[in-house]
């Protein structure tokens, strides 16, 4: 590590934290540190108290928004980051010189810088992330065993996320459980809106043409084949 221009921590977030201290102390005064995790507010809280740039390295943190549901070197791939967006989260002291090192070494992946603060970071990727993987878990625990055979690939494709693994998304559910629990809330209202438009046979074609205005908009940004696993 006293010879890396650029060190990644890429353990659990938990993990992460315990090992910043070593790598405080390991790492080469000029080096970059970042990490690669699912949570940013409080490792970059962590970061600005031990990673002051001044008497050793800067910490960005970083997190690339790309993925498979499986794990393992086996599920690995070299186009995994391909026009996926990595954000990273510098503070305003943060010089130009090891975010560009950080820029150059995450577009040589394929991927795009986005920049955020941690918290908008953490809002965006429990609605984004969070959410949808509770969704998947909830509709294969609800349909699950009663296919009869029948299941198309739009279940399938819906709860692809099912096969995550729990003990990450334990960690990151109850890092920040009062996000997930404001996205539940308003998931909840636009089924309870749902359940009164069914149950009073109203005309539901008000909410199909939001959903595909907002879809349209969504596929309006383009995503590489290899990272629609995320």
């Amino acid at each position: 590590m006293a010879g890396a221009d650029v060190v990644f921590l890429c353990a659990a977030p938990r993990v992460n934290l315990r090992l910043m201290a070593e790598v405080r102390k390991d790492a080469a005064p000029q080096a970059v540190v970042s990490d690669v995790g699912g949570i940013k507010a409080d490792i970059c809280r962590a970061g600005r108290r031990l990673f002051d740039g001044r008497q050793g390295p800067w910490f960005i943190g970083g997190h690339p928004m790309a993925g498979r549901a499986q794990g393992g070197f086996a599920a690995s791939g070299t186009d995994l980051f391909s026009q996926r967006p990595w954000v990273l989260t510098p503070r305003h002291s943060t010089p130009l010189e090891p975010l560009r090192r950080l820029q150059g070494l995450i577009e040589s992946t394929g991927a795009h810088l986005a920049l955020l603060t941690p918290e908008d970071h953490d809002r965006t990727v429990v609605a984004v992330s969070h959410l949808p993987q509770l969704l998947a878990l909830g509709l294969m625990l609800c349909v699950g065993g009663r296919d009869r055979g029948m299941a198309g690939p739009a279940l399938r494709d819906m709860t692809r996320l099912a096969h995550s693994p729990p003990a990450l998304w334990n960690e990151l559910f109850r890092a920040r459980s009062e996000l997930v629990m404001i996205e539940l809330q308003r998931l909840r209202s636009y089924l309870s809106d749902l359940e009164m438009a069914v149950a009073f046979g109203e005309d539901m074609t008000r909410f199909f043409a939001r959903a595909a205005s907002l879809r349209d908009a969504l596929d309006s940004v383009p995503v590489a084949p290899a990272a629609r696993g995320a």
